[in-house]
């Protein structure tokens, strides 16, 4: 049995051959022309999956007592097995020339753009973003009709909300809120899964290193305005009407990741009267944006401006110029670069060091 599957750019191929059922043989061809061959006895499993980029040829690798996955760079260098540590690792089937999820896989990565199955390898630490033995808040998701927005079916949208351990709806006790917006081609749902965004609060809280919040996770797409107004004119005032939060700005923060970080500096920026802390993760370009930030210091005011980006992604650069601009413009900007791109793994740990500092010093 053979089969043949090209990489995304059509410049790779890995060829798997079965001789009598005992040696399965990959052959990688290189865009410079080059092949390398690697053979495991009774190894290697199932078929090859280019990543998305066609940098990665991902294989599923047997020792006889663990299956993991593995990836081989396109530079035909040692496999590299996926540990925990990498985080979500996502991949798709071609079948017929069409993309399809995993159908033995129920874990899905929500996405309007692209279709992902998910896996990850567990470690012997468990991570922030899982669950833990520790008390857990509840997540409820609400629909609404909304009169802004347009482009959707009925015109409906969504959100989440996250309440922390020890929320009783009937009690007088008042919470913050953080505001936390999705990135491109993203849903509402990301910022749980696979964002994690509700076990990273139980954890923290759990800790004793953040204060108990609450969460809303909606939908935002649309135009500037339209993300703005759907959020403080429905989103926000029904959020208050159904949930014990603070109406006061210093208990409200936003932030985001991608899309949802450029949307939180804008809707910030104009409307600095409702809050005080402000989170911005891997944001697009924000200098060359149509909505250019009204840099009114004194009207600001911000308690927490924090601004984070991988230090390999494409938008590093942008969110470096921007952080120096708004620092000239006297801003106190809170800095923060650490070393990945644009994936989970950074805006998992943007939230769990952003988090801490909320609703602090009052």
């Amino acid at each position: 049995m053979s089969a043949i599957q090209l990489s995304p750019d059509g410049q790779l191929a890995a060829y798997h051959r079965t001789d009598n059922g005992q040696v399965n043989v990959w052959t990688l061809s290189l865009s410079d022309g080059q092949t390398r061959q690697l053979t495991f006895q009774e190894h290697i499993k199932g078929f090859p999956a280019w990543s998305h980029d066609g940098k990665f040829l991902a294989i599923e690798v047997a020792d006889g007592v663990n299956t993991q996955i593995a990836v081989i760079p396109r530079t035909g260098g040692p496999l590299v097995p996926l540990t925990h540590d990498t985080g979500q690792n996502w991949y798709w089937f071609i079948v017929d020339g069409q993309t399809q999820l995993d159908p033995l896989n129920g874990f899905v990565v929500p996405n309007y753009a692209y279709l992902n199955s998910d896996v990850v390898v567990p470690g012997s630490v468990p991570q922030l973003w899982e669950a833990t033995d520790v008390p857990h808040g509840e997540l409820h998701h609400h629909f609404y009709k909304s009169s802004i927005a347009s482009g959707l079916p009925g015109e409906q949208r969504d959100y989440y909300v996250y309440t922390p351990p020890g929320y009783d709806p009937k009690g007088s006790r008042t919470y913050p809120v953080l505001y936390l917006l999705h990135g491109y081609a993203q849903t509402a749902a990301d910022w749980t899964v696979p964002g994690g965004a509700n076990f990273i609060l139980d954890n923290l809280i759990a800790q004793g290193k953040a204060k108990s919040m609450i969460l809303v996770m909606p939908l935002g797409y649309g135009s500037v305005d339209i993300v703005s107004q759907t959020l403080l004119a429905e989103v926000l005032p029904e959020v208050e009407s159904e949930y014990r939060v603070s109406k006061n700005r210093n208990d409200r923060a936003i932030a985001g990741l991608s899309l949802g970080a450029m949307e939180s500096l804008n809707i910030s920026f104009h409307n600095p009267q409702l809050f005080a802390w402000v989170g911005s993760f891997s944001a697009g370009d924000m200098l060359h944006s149509t909505h250019p930030l009204p840099m009114n210091l004194k009207q600001t005011q911000f308690r927490l401006l924090w601004i984070s980006c991988g230090s390999d992604d494409a938008l590093f650069e942008t969110n470096r110029q921007l952080i120096a601009l708004l620092a000239e413009k006297k801003f106190p900007v809170t800095a923060v670069q650490i070393t990945g791109a644009h994936t989970w793994m950074v805006w998992h740990d943007n939230l769990i060091h952003f988090a801490p500092l909320l609703f602090q010093g009052k």
